[in-house]
């Protein structure tokens, strides 16, 4: 699965998805915040780690330096789309207001490292 190790600089970002929200949201609902983020992840050589829904295959594929895995559509009934990167995890609930809970800790970035790697172990390329 790429890199998850423990050097915070290594580290990938990582998306734990909602089912009724694709990973992808930000580019199509936000355009300028979402190239502006994919230009710094790009100019960075981020590496992502995606998981989401067979549902979203087709546009998944726009995600530019993503391994992809696609879990079974009874996992994870969450509205909460997670990224983790380094030592923060951002909770993002897609609603009106978006509601964005980003925290620096790095005890419970592991702990979502840990539940992601649960996770894609039990996914499908």
């Amino acid at each position: 699965m790429g890199r998850l190790n423990n050097k915070s600089e290594d580290r990938p970002l990582i998306l734990i998805p909602s089912p009724h929200i694709p990973s992808y949201h930000l580019q199509k609902k936000y355009p300028e915040i979402y190239q502006k983020f994919e230009k710094n992840l790009l100019a960075k050589k981020v590496k992502r780690h995606v998981l989401t829904y067979a549902q979203f295959k087709e546009d998944v594929n726009l995600l530019k330096n993503a391994e992809t895995r696609f879990l079974p559509q009874a996992y994870v009934k969450s509205p909460l789309l997670i990224n983790i990167f380094g030592d923060s995890v951002a909770q993002i609930l897609w609603s009106q207001p978006v509601v964005i809970i980003v925290v620096k800790n790095k005890v419970m970035a592991d702990g979502y490292r840990e539940y992601f790697k649960l996770l894609w172990e039990q996914s499908h390329a």
